[in-house]
């Protein structure tokens, strides 16, 4: 619930918006939108613990955020805020520590992503991740070239919703906790991080229709924040 709770949060502190007018406009899109989640997924229990009454109102809830933050900046600044909310209050009793990227290099930095990782793991959010850090060149980012890796992530809560919203044209305004999280640690320790969503099966299907993406891969690409 309280994943669920953060967005709203951080749109009244950015936002002049009243709670029960948006309250009320989320319930309408719910009504609006449950029977074609109930035709495609069955009938399910409404309880946040549900993952999939969880994708359904976590759906709902960004088609109604989206109209009270229209401009591109608007939801940037927005995703940037969940981000640092979810590192401050759903990660507050992970042991991370803000490292100088520059200083210290970026390993000790990728033991702060695992800790992260490994307590959305631990509460459900995600079932599993790969992040080999061995096959990363860190030393092309302390010798000032950008560094890329790759991130998988098992079963993402909301991928249902990102895959559903980019399909819909919002990709650039999705719940992104994890790797907003990730984002903001790194940011903390000097590193400016960028990455893209990808979504993957992980079964070959030689028939497009039996496509079910389980996984979300995330591309990063760091550079050093300029002193």
């Amino acid at each position: 619930k309280r994943s669920y709770d953060i967005p709203f949060e951080v749109l009244f502190r950015l936002k002049d918006v009243n709670g029960q007018n948006l309250e009320n406009e989320v319930l309408e899109m719910e009504r609006k939108y449950l029977p074609y989640f109930e035709r495609g997924q069955g009938i399910f229990d409404h309880n946040l613990q549900n993952q999939t009454y969880y994708s359904f109102a976590t759906y709902c809830q960004y088609k109604v955020l989206s109209t009270k933050l229209p401009s591109v900046e608007d939801r940037a600044n927005f995703s940037n805020e969940v981000g640092k909310e979810f590192l401050s209050s759903l990660l507050n009793n992970v042991p991370l520590k803000r490292y100088n990227a520059r200083k210290d290099g970026l390993d000790e930095v990728f033991y702060g992503v695992k800790n992260i990782l490994g307590h959305f793991k631990s509460n459900g959010y995600i079932t599993g991740y790969s992040f080999k850090t061995e096959s990363i060149d860190t030393s092309s980012y302390t010798d000032g070239s950008p560094c890329s890796f790759s991130l998988i992530i098992d079963n993402e809560a909301p991928l249902k919703v990102k895959i559903l919203l980019d399909y819909e044209g919002s990709k650039a305004f999705l719940p992104n906790a994890v790797p907003g999280s990730i984002a903001e640690y790194m940011k903390a320790c000097g590193i400016v991080p960028h990455y893209e969503n990808y979504y993957l099966d992980d079964r070959y299907n030689a028939r497009p229709d039996d496509y079910r993406p389980v996984q979300t891969l995330l591309e990063w690409t760091l550079e050093e924040e300029d002193y």
